[in-house]
């Protein structure tokens, strides 16, 4: 009974003892880590969006832009409340009263600031029914900090949007108004690192269907007291450019990310049950010696 009863106690203080470590106990160990919640900002150069059309690139497409006029200029950023249940229509960089197209109020048009997009982290829960057009997704991103891209997977999920007017008249004259972007998704693939260039990390549109927007260069990753954090520039990735025109590698701004992480539940699970075991088995030894 003495044995049984020491035992229980020593599984109790090891339960305590990982509670009060939290993440430091099972990341000591090499253990994976999630992510969930948190943000993502985005500082765009408007000038260099303004500028960055592939003339030539568009020009083999019967698209010859108009001399002197920009390409793109940025238009409106929608926060995550701001988002809230809006339909992807609903990101149309309206003015009010309401225009046609950019050539309304190309006179005395003045960039608005593109420093500071906020784009909310989304949780790992499942993502239910969305509005019209929207394909935002959870976060299932993890890895082990012993080696963050060799073993990460996943995506981190998030919420927001952002909206552009075209601004020639020769893209104008082809139909299109405007183009936006959001519901971002960013995570790691191997096959997008280059040595000298782009890191592997990546950030995907999901507003009306899925589309590789930018490749990222200089990044920085940190993973300290449950916080982690990417950094780096965003530079225009083949398929931006294939899809809208924007020259290839073109670096339009700079990103921020910061998320909660915590040990995968199955990896406490494993770290609790071995120091348990080894707690009470050493336990037993000594008891079996003293009783």
């Amino acid at each position: 009974m003495r044995n049984r009863i020491l035992r229980w106690c020593a599984l109790a203080a090891v339960a305590l003892f990982v509670n009060h470590l939290g993440p430091v106990a099972a990341t000591a160990r090499g253990a994976t880590v999630i992510v969930g919640g948190g943000s993502l900002t985005l500082n765009l150069d408007g000038n260099a969006i303004a500028n960055g059309a592939d003339a030539d690139y568009l020009a083999y497409f019967g698209v010859n832009l108009t001399p002197g006029q920009t390409f793109m200029e940025f238009a409106r950023h929608f926060t995550p409340s701001q988002a809230a249940g809006l339909s992807v229509l609903d990101f149309r960089p309206q003015p009010n009263p309401p225009v046609v197209n950019f050539n309304d109020i190309r006179a005395g048009w003045v960039r608005p600031s593109s420093d500071g997009l906020l784009y909310g982290v989304n949780g790992r829960d499942p993502i239910g029914a969305q509005p019209p057009g929207r394909g935002a997704e959870s976060t299932t991103f993890a890895f082990d900090p012993a080696d963050i891209t060799g073993t990460a997977t996943g995506v981190i999920g998030t919420t927001g949007a952002t909206s552009f007017w075209y601004s020639n008249q020769a893209m104008i004259d082809t139909g299109s108004v405007w183009l936006g972007f959001g519901d971002l998704t960013l995570q790691y693939d191997a096959s997008r690192f280059v040595s000298g260039g782009t890191s592997g990390w990546y950030l995907t549109n999901n507003l009306l269907f899925p589309a590789t927007l930018f490749d990222t260069t200089n990044v920085s990753v940190g993973f300290t007291g449950g916080v982690f954090t990417l950094s780096g520039d965003l530079v225009v990735s083949p398929e931006f450019h294939d899809a809208w025109g924007f020259q290839d590698g073109l670096n339009v701004g700079s990103f921020q990310l910061t998320s909660y992480a915590v040990p995968e539940p199955s990896s406490i699970v494993m770290f609790v049950g071995g120091m348990a075991v080894a707690f009470v088995f050493a336990g037993g030894r000594r008891l079996s010696r003293t009783a």
